[in-house]
């Protein structure tokens, strides 16, 4: 053996660093594709965490409103049928005038 051939890398030790090289290259390289995933994932958990306590304030408060509005229509209601209590009052009244003028 001569003296140059130890001291020169083999074609395949040479190959099996770059193969190694090539992996740790692609290891680091999904590696950060993970982490940007997970970031991207991290920021979507915000963002729909934030949407879903803006839509329960918005749900109370729709609920809170409905309420007021049923109370509404509850008292417009009642209104409404002492109204047409009185209306059904006045016409009897007026039916019972219009009778005693008739029979005079």
């Amino acid at each position: 053996f001569s003296s140059r051939s130890v001291c020169t890398p083999s074609a395949a030790s040479i190959f099996f660093r770059e193969a190694v090289v090539s992996t740790q290259s692609t290891g680091e390289a999904a590696e950060g594709l993970q982490t940007e995933r997970e970031e991207k994932l991290e920021e979507n958990i915000r963002v729909l965490e934030q949407t879903k306590s803006d839509l329960s304030i918005r749900a109370e408060n729709a609920e809170r409103q409905i309420q007021v509005l049923e109370e509404n229509i509850l008292k417009l209601e009642t209104d409404l049928e002492k109204d047409q209590e009185a209306h059904n009052n006045t016409k009897d009244e007026l039916a019972a005038v219009k009778a005693e003028i008739d029979d005079k």
